[in-house]
């Protein structure tokens, strides 16, 4: 049965008898005697009840429905294993792509992005191949992982030239609520709460696998991290 249905049902109920009482008196042979009353009056109390117990029941279903858990736990690790260029202990879940670049001499970064996540890590030759590895963004809410909702763009590559650009507008809409507990009010369980406590986010994370001997022009103000194994 849908759940507006039942918890309309005791208004249903209720309404015509209202109407029934306050329509204009007139002669009638039918009275309700004593049975009839206690009869009505218990119908409608068990249909309240069930109606009430099927709303708590649903409500706690719906409240309960899980996300995808990513604990701040969960977070740190990551960000540890690229610092360290640990990168087969991450999850492969977490890679977007991987792709390589032929490069010379000179790699040129231009960022349109003010705060783009590179990690480089230079290799023990020069093979004239950049290994790029994309890791995909974070964000997390309470534990609850809305990653895959956030928008990025991938770097873009030209010659010895890569360029991060601005990732795209990311708008997330979600509903929280508060259990109704309509039978919890007659127990000591206090109701559970969706409140905005904890937040970790992220764009995407580039890593480079660069040839040993590698020159890198970037801005002066362009962070990158350099990972020495």
């Amino acid at each position: 049965m849908n759940l507006s249905i039942l918890i309309l049902l005791p208004f249903l109920i209720v309404i015509p008898i209202i109407v029934y009482i306050m329509r204009p008196k007139k002669p009638s042979k039918w009275t309700m005697n004593k049975k009839w009353t206690y009869v009505f009056f218990a119908t409608y109390t068990a249909v309240l009840l069930l109606a009430a117990l099927t709303v708590e029941l649903f409500d706690k279903k719906l409240a309960t429905k899980p996300f995808n858990h990513f604990s701040t736990e969960d977070f740190k690790f990551i960000e540890s294993a690229l610092h360290l260029g640990n990168l087969s202990a991450i999850d492969p879940s977490q890679v977007i792509d991987k792709r390589t670049h032929d490069v010379g001499d000179t790699l040129h970064i231009k960022s349109y992005d003010n705060n783009p996540l590179v990690f480089i890590e230079r290799k023990s030759e020069n093979d004239g191949w950049i290994e790029e590895t994309l890791f995909k963004p974070i964000l997390i809410i309470n534990e609850a992982d809305f990653s895959d909702q956030v928008n990025y763009t991938k770097p873009e590559w030209e010659g010895d030239t890569v360029t991060f650009p601005v990732p795209p507008f990311t708008e997330l809409t979600f509903t929280s609520y508060q259990d109704s507990l309509l039978l919890g009010q007659f127990t000591r369980q206090p109701p559970k709460e969706f409140g905005y406590r904890e937040r970790q986010s992220r764009q995407i994370v580039i890593y480079l696998h660069v040839p040993k001997d590698l020159i890198i022009k970037a801005n002066e103000d362009f962070d990158i991290n350099y990972v020495n194994k």
